[in-house]
């Protein structure tokens, strides 16, 4: 009897072993894929330092792009989620100061990290929002580039990244933690950006939206977010979103967090991003959202 519960016991743990050696790999090799994003850096110069009016513009990009969301406003990085069984999860420090990071010096790595979700080592990056960034141009992403060169340097390094089980499990089944997998790799990119208003390019800047109001722009529970966190608004035409609203109370919202029947804005949106967008900005993003198709607001549960 003994000898069959030790063989029993053993099995148990011999399969576990290998489950979770499986695991180990699979997880692993989710993060080593590049998923064939290419690396070949940008089609215009990185301006110069004494180009201040590129720089201070390379700021406002950074804004309102939110890459001073997850890296701070320094830039010097943070650690973003801290949950061991799940994950430690850094967001680099991207400046010159020492523990940033490679990209910065090499535009090419820049550009296939923040276009891509595939960080200078050649690994997956895990919720860099790559698939909101494909479309910047590469006017924009050298722009951010020639700021994040000449901030002041930050002598820093957030800390270790560890994936934890609850990360494991995601990666080896395919969860879109890992962006570069659903970042499209063969999007063309323009150089530059198109002056005035623009209904395509209210598109991309549309695509900024996504993450928190979903697929659909009709808003509901953010996934990720604290527990008690307000649902995201819904942002279509329909009566339960926009309807009825004006280009001056878009503008309007996004500049101050005041919505027009006089409500703040959830304190989760990040308006003051948004309000560094410029008037045409604000107005291809405004021909864009009109032209969604009216949806009723998500559910909140």
């Amino acid at each position: 009897m003994m000898l069959w519960l030790r063989r029993i016991v053993f099995g148990v743990v011999a399969l576990a072993a290998l489950g979770f050696g499986a695991l180990w790999l699979l997880s692993n090799r989710a993060r080593a894929n590049d998923f064939g994003a290419p690396l070949h850096g940008l089609a215009m110069e990185i301006p110069p330092p004494e180009d201040t009016l590129a720089i201070a513009e390379g700021e406002r990009l950074a804004t309102v792009y939110g890459c001073v969301d997850c890296h701070t406003a320094s830039l010097g990085g943070q650690i973003l989620i801290d949950v061991p069984a799940f994950v430690i999860l850094p967001a680099p420090n991207i400046t010159t100061g020492q523990g940033g990071s490679r990209a910065v010096y090499d535009p090419a790595l820049w550009e296939r990290a923040v276009r891509h979700g595939i960080g200078p080592e050649g690994n997956a990056l895990m919720v860099m929002p790559s698939f909101e960034y494909n479309y910047m141009s590469d006017q924009e992403v050298a722009l951010i580039l020639a700021y994040a060169r000449n901030v002041q340097p930050v002598a820093a390094s957030p800390g270790p990244f560890k994936l934890g089980f609850g990360a494991r499990m995601a990666l080896a089944t395919g969860a879109p933690i890992v962006t570069a997998r659903i970042t499209d790799h063969e999007a063309p990119h323009p150089e530059t950006k198109p002056e005035g208003v623009s209904l395509e390019w209210g598109r991309r800047y549309g695509q900024l939206c996504r993450g928190c109001h979903s697929e659909n722009y009709a808003g509901g529970p953010v996934d990720g977010s604290p527990e008690g966190t307000p649902p995201a608004a819904n942002i279509t035409p329909h009566e339960t979103g926009l309807a009825g609203w004006t280009l001056e109370d878009f503008r309007t919202v996004l500049r101050t967090g005041v919505r027009p029947d006089g409500r703040q804005l959830n304190p989760a949106m990040p308006w003051p991003l948004m309000a560094r967008l410029t008037d045409d900005e604000i107005e291809s993003l405004w021909l864009y959202m009109v032209t969604l198709e009216p949806v009723a607001t998500n559910p909140t549960e």
